[in-house]
């Protein structure tokens, strides 16, 4: 059984600001601040929804049943600076960046691959990595504002 992923409502921010689960997996999205927040989901495939949480509902759970790479936005109606991203993945082969930029992708089954970075702002890149039985591979990626 897959755990269930956490989106939290925490300072007037959700975090984390991207979240990245797998198709079916389970959400608990809470509230931990003591105001009025809600949750506004705009996917393109799955059902947009907006649910409101009143102090008193400190969380709910949800799952997206349709795949969904591309990140789509969420948003606090009530606080418009809050916002932040879901992706819904058929597959357990992704990451987020550190603090530092680094990730990892652990247990992929040796191949070739593409792979995708995203960034809210600086768009996407991809690069073609191959994954030897028993390495470790590499791939940089580069973002600029230019």
């Amino acid at each position: 059984r897959i755990q269930p992923a956490t989106l939290d409502q925490y300072g007037c921010m959700y975090k984390p600001h991207i979240l990245a689960v797998m198709t079916g997996q389970e959400i608990t999205i809470k509230n931990s601040d003591g105001i009025m927040h809600n949750v506004h989901a705009m996917p393109d495939i799955n059902s947009e929804f907006n649910k409101a949480m009143p102090k008193m509902t400190k969380k709910f759970d949800y799952t997206f049943q349709e795949e969904e790479q591309d990140p789509f936005p969420i948003k606090c109606d009530v606080h418009p600076w809050m916002g932040g991203y879901v992706s819904v993945l058929p597959h357990p082969f992704f990451s987020l960046t550190a603090p530092n930029g680094k990730f990892e992708i652990r247990n992929l089954p040796a191949g070739t691959y593409q792979i995708e970075a995203w960034h809210e702002k600086l768009g996407v890149q991809t690069a073609t990595v191959t994954v030897n039985e028993g390495e470790t591979s590499t791939s940089n990626f580069a973002f600029s504002r230019s």
